[in-house]
């Protein structure tokens, strides 16, 4: 990442992305009517989104394409964040999550909880 991209996520899938330190930014698809809460990215191209209905949503491209995820128990997702290209946790108001296979699966923690996740 730079300081001239960023990434803003809100209600109905609204993804959006500026690449000028937030002077104009444009609408990305995400493919969902659900509402996202948490977005994190560890490069230019990769990152990841979360939010309601169990939905967890990957890009590799910078946003040009986003795939869904379902994760199951449902649950919120109010918190992402990525440690690498593997790594993640997100965290809900009653259970952590953590992938270690850039998200194709996310394990419950056996401790750990709350809504926000900092690093």
């Amino acid at each position: 990442m730079n300081e001239n991209i960023g990434y803003a996520v809100g209600d109905t899938g609204v993804i959006l992305k500026t690449i000028n330190a937030g002077v104009n930014w444009s609408r990305q698809i995400s493919g969902s009517a659900d509402d996202l809460y948490s977005v994190h990215f560890i490069n230019e191209n990769y990152g990841m989104t979360c939010g309601k209905n169990s939905k967890v949503f990957k890009t590799t491209n910078g946003g040009l394409n986003w795939i869904v995820n379902t994760i199951t128990p449902f649950d919120y997702f109010n918190s992402l964040f990525l440690i690498d290209a593997n790594t993640g946790i997100m965290a809900t108001d009653v259970r952590t999550y953590r992938t270690t296979n850039a998200g194709q699966n996310w394990n419950v923690q056996t401790s750990g909880r709350g809504s926000d996740i900092f690093f």
